[in-house]
């Protein structure tokens, strides 16, 4: 879920611990350690998406990705040793920032050096919430 994709990595924590602690219904006993810096996710999608949308484009990514990003794998598949889109969200690009701006950059940095016929993504998202 693109939502979680920017809350899940932040936290430093043990995240089996933490849900072990939440299944015995004491996790106000444990301490949650939070990375302090932005997260933002911008996700890529295949052409046509949401409606009826392309499948089976190669995907190229970039080598190797900077340390301080994330991407997640939502409709890809391995076909012929390529890694090729198969649904319409496809990859999110995820970038820690020290500000909302840096991050906000990041993201759309790491999106804009991955290729794939078709590729969309929203460049407005998060826009609204910088000075």
């Amino acid at each position: 879920d693109p939502e979680t994709q920017v809350v899940l990595p932040r936290i430093k924590n043990d995240f089996l611990d933490l849900l072990v602690h939440s299944a015995q219904q004491n996790l106000h006993t444990v301490p949650i350690d939070i990375d302090p810096r932005f997260l933002s996710n911008v996700v890529l999608a295949s052409q046509g998406y949401p409606a009826a949308y392309t499948k089976n484009k190669i995907i190229s990514l970039p080598t190797p990705p900077h340390p301080d990003t994330i991407i997640i794998h939502a409709g890809t598949k391995m076909d012929e040793n390529q890694l090729r889109t198969q649904g319409g969200r496809v990859l999110s690009c995820c970038a820690f920032g020290d500000n909302l701006n840096a991050s906000l950059r990041a993201s759309q940095k790491l999106a804009n050096s991955i290729a794939f016929e078709g590729k969309y993504f929203r460049k407005d998202i998060g826009q609204d919430l910088l000075d």
